[in-house]
């Protein structure tokens, strides 16, 4: 059986609108939304640029997207390669900030992060409230856990004017 979840968040209250953890309670009261941790993926993009703007990038600032690859070692001492690439598997040369987040450039983001420092995107990150994040470039396109619920109260920053609010389901 396949399941999923949802959370409608009041942007500027934080109140908890519709949530849905289940397909039925009665079979498994887990509930995805709150108890589940996915990795964001693409979703933590929108952070990612929000830090390169506050560093002073713009949002015509040139981006290089291009292929590179990596090669590090393993914990047991193994070498490994990681060779990103854009979903659409595919390269543009210099785009835009802007074109880069609205067209989810993976290459663009990645290169971005590297000029940025992986220290200063992991401490921004941290700021946002974000947890558990790897120290290194795989965080760059969501290799970390987390709830939807979380996900979601951290998006509240976009929606209301830089202040993020607390998801609330009952209201005193």
């Amino acid at each position: 059986t396949l399941n999923g979840d949802i959370i409608v968040l009041e942007n500027n209250t934080g109140a908890i609108l519709s949530m849905v953890g289940g397909i039925n309670y009665k079979t498994s009261s887990f509930n995805r939304a709150r108890q589940s941790t996915r990795q964001p993926g693409s979703s933590i993009k929108p952070f990612i640029y929000q830090v390169a703007l506050n560093l002073g990038y713009s949002t015509a600032s040139n981006l290089i997207d291009i292929s590179r690859t990596y090669k590090y070692n393993t914990s047991d001492n193994k070498e490994k390669v990681w060779a990103p690439e854009n979903y659409e598997k595919n390269l543009k040369g210099l785009v835009s900030l802007r074109y880069a987040l609205v067209h989810s450039r993976n290459l663009a983001t990645i290169n971005l992060v590297t000029d940025i420092g992986i220290d200063i995107l992991h401490k921004e990150l941290r700021r946002y409230g974000f947890k558990d994040i790897p120290f290194d470039l795989s965080i760059t396109l969501g290799s970390f856990g987390i709830s939807l619920l979380d996900l979601s109260e951290k998006y509240t920053i976009f929606s209301n004017h830089g202040t993020m609010v607390k998801p609330y389901l009952i209201a005193s």
